[in-house]
C-alpha cells in the first residue's frame, strides 16, 4: 500500500499540495478530506499517530498535516512535539483539529508548533480561512 502512496504522491505537480489527515474518526476523515479534495489538495489519511509516523517514514513529508488532538494510541499533540524534533518534518505546518475549544488548549497546541486550531464541528468557509492562515493561498487559488 505505501509503495502505491509513494507513487501518487512522487510528481512535482502534486508535491505542493500533499495534505495527511489524521484523525481516529473515518466520519472526520472522510468530511476532512472531501473538504480538501475540492479545494485542490491531494489527500492521504490515517487513523492514528502510530499510522501517520508510517505514512511520514514511508512516503516522505507532506506540505500540511490537519490532527486530531484525541486519538487511542497517541494524542495530536504529542505526535506534533515528535514531528518539530525530526529534522524533515519540523517545517511541515500542522492544523490542530479538536473539539476542545479552551483557549488553553489553542495555546497549547501553538506553543507545541501548531499553526492554526480549527475546531469542530467546521465549515469549508472556515477550513479556507485556516488554510490561507497556514500560507496556502496559491492553493487555493488554483482551486477556485
Amino acid at each position: 500500500m505505501f509503495e502505491a502512496l509513494k507513487r501518487l504522491f512522487s510528481t512535482s505537480a502534486t508535491r505542493s499540495r500533499r495534505v495527511l489527515v489524521v484523525d481516529d474518526s473515518a466520519t472526520t476523515r472522510r468530511v476532512m478530506a472531501g473538504a480538501l479534495t475540492r479545494l485542490g489538495f491531494e489527500v492521504i489519511c490515517a487513523e492514528s499517530s502510530r499510522a501517520a509516523r508510517r505514512i511520514l517514514n514511508d512516503c516522505g513529508p507532506v506540505d500540511l498535516i490537519t490532527l486530531d488532538w484525541h486519538m487511542p494510541g497517541g494524542s495530536g499533540l504529542q505526535l506534533i512535539k515528535a514531528l518539530k524534533k525530526q529534522p524533515g518534518l519540523r517545517g511541515i505546518p500542522v492544523i490542530m483539529v479538536s473539539k476542545e475549544d479552551s483557549l488553553d488548549r489553542m495555546i497549547e497546541a501553538t506553543d507545541a508548533g501548531a499553526v492554526e486550531y480549527l475546531c469542530k464541528p467546521f465549515d469549508l468557509a472556515l477550513l479556507q480561512e485556516k488554510l490561507m492562515s497556514a500560507g496556502f493561498h496559491t492553493v487555493l487559488r488554483e482551486a477556485a
